[in-house]
């Protein structure tokens, strides 16, 4: 039974790989990039281009800060929406959880793709959000 022991702790080698993951992810995001943040709706609209901005930061004990400044397409006013919260990486996807429980965040996942974050949002008011870690 104690060689079974060695082997095993031998094979994970001390390393959690989650927590390797996370390490990996932990920075601050903005949106940015020909995507950046688009409402995708008929005719496209570039919300970074309206002035629109989201910054977020990941930390290793999976919580994070950030904010989402929301100008109103029809100019009808901005809004600043805290991102403070939790993440996590759920089947290779990264869920990000504002305390704010009403956060349209909380209906979008983020692909990983090449450093940055990709994430769809099909219902409501389709919106596309690319964030490039800093």
């Amino acid at each position: 039974m104690f060689g079974a022991i060695v082997i095993l702790s031998g094979c994970t080698n001390g390393t959690d790989p989650i927590s390797e993951t996370n390490n990996i992810l932990t920075g601050t995001y903005i949106a940015s990039g020909a995507v950046g943040i688009m409402m995708t709706t008929d005719p496209t609209i570039d919300l970074l281009a309206l002035g629109n901005d989201f910054e977020v930061t990941l930390s290793e004990d999976e919580t994070m800060s950030g904010i989402f400044l929301a100008v109103d397409p029809d100019g009808e006013g901005t809004h600043v929406f805290d991102l403070g919260g939790k993440w996590e990486i759920k089947q290779g996807v990264v869920q990000l959880s504002p305390d704010d429980v009403d956060s349209f965040l909380h209906d979008m996942v983020f692909e990983i793709e090449n450093g940055a974050l990709f994430g769809e949002l099909t219902k409501d008011d389709p919106l596309t959000i690319r964030l490039v870690r800093q």
